[in-house]
């Protein structure tokens, strides 16, 4: 028996669709159609509200497999807490603006702060 793959799309990259309610109802029925089971949400002032974003995903039959959270550094317990909250254990922090990647000892700095 061929195990079944699973495919999930992050969010962030076609956020365009979200603004609304119903777009983001619309965008996560055909994404769901497209045979997608899962989703990254991210947790950004043009998309509607986490839970809304959950009630919409379990609607849909997908799963959530992540929070994308570029303030986690922040407030990592607020992170934690509402990717807990939409039933993910996994953040994603993907731009780590004024820092540069190319200096070990920020690098290493980073590292130790997103594990923190």
């Amino acid at each position: 028996m061929k195990k079944q793959k699973s495919i999930g799309v992050n969010l962030w990259s076609v956020k365009e669709h979200f603004s609304t309610v119903e777009e983001a109802d619309d965008s996560l029925r055909r994404l769901a159609e497209a045979g997608c089971d899962s989703v990254e949400l991210c947790l950004i002032p043009e998309m509607p509200d986490l839970p809304t974003m959950k009630g919409l995903c379990d609607q849909h039959g997908l799963a959530v497999c992540g929070l994308h959270d570029n303030e986690v550094l922040e407030n990592p317990a607020a992170s934690l807490d509402g990717a807990k909250a939409v039933g993910s254990d996994f953040v994603t922090f993907s731009y780590p603006v004024g820092r540069d990647l190319s200096d070990p000892d920020q690098v290493s700095k980073l590292i130790a702060d997103l594990n923190e």
